[in-house]
């Protein structure tokens, strides 16, 4: 009877042992596979980003140590890249909408648009609303052509263009808007001739005629 009891206590404690030895080594065997895991995952990434086929969702923005704002994106309709200082001021924006196509516009410290190039001859939303001077270059072949803007405050003060039918325009006004020399061409049945006008008899309207140069034909 005593031998059987030993040999009965003998192989309970076989049996306890090799359970708790089998805990450790299942353990074991998740760990690995979760480092295995992560070591694929690791090499993915790393793969992307030799390859540059990593891909991030818009809207998203990038933040600088202090938290302050110098890159956003945003998707959609109309597309927006925005790179500045939200703190300090200044930056450099590009958008993409269906009514005006492409834009770049510049902003100084002050929030103000110094210099845009528009892909539409309609730039009204981007005139400086204060007496600072800015520039702006847009292009629209239903309209002007292509015209070189030089405003002050909301007075553009300065422009170069090269017409619909491509024949170069200037003109140049004072700070109130009223242009005084107008230089461009003079169409009639023969060649076509230089004419600089100068004002402020220059527009329709005026009483009298503009004093002006006129080209040999």
């Amino acid at each position: 009877m005593r031998t059987i009891m030993t040999s009965l206590a003998a192989g309970v404690g076989f049996i306890s042992l090799a359970a708790a030895s089998a805990a450790p080594r299942a353990d074991l065997r998740a760990a690995h596979a979760e480092i295995a895991l992560l070591e694929a995952r690791i090499d993915a990434l790393e793969r992307s980003a030799t390859s540059g086929q990593q891909t991030v969702k818009a809207p998203f923005i990038v933040v600088d140590y202090d938290g302050s704002t110098i890159l956003s994106v945003q998707g959609g309709a109309n597309r927006r890249l925005w790179f500045g200082d939200d703190v300090k001021g200044g930056s450099v924006e590009l958008t993409l909408t269906q009514e005006q196509g492409g834009v770049v516009s510049v902003r100084d410290p002050k929030n103000e648009v110094r210099a845009a190039m528009i892909a539409s001859s309609w730039f009204g939303q981007f005139r400086a609303t204060t007496h600072t001077h800015s520039a702006y270059l847009s292009a629209d072949d239903q309209k002007d052509g292509a015209v070189l803007s030089l405003f002050t405050g909301e007075i553009p003060t300065a422009r170069l263009r090269s017409g619909m039918e491509g024949h170069g325009a200037m003109i140049l006004s004072d700070k109130g808007g009223t242009q005084l020399v107008r230089a461009g061409v003079l169409k009639g049945d023969g060649p076509l001739v230089g004419v600089v006008w100068t004002g402020p008899r220059t527009r329709a309207g005026t009483a009298g005629p503009p004093s002006f140069i006129q080209g040999a034909k």
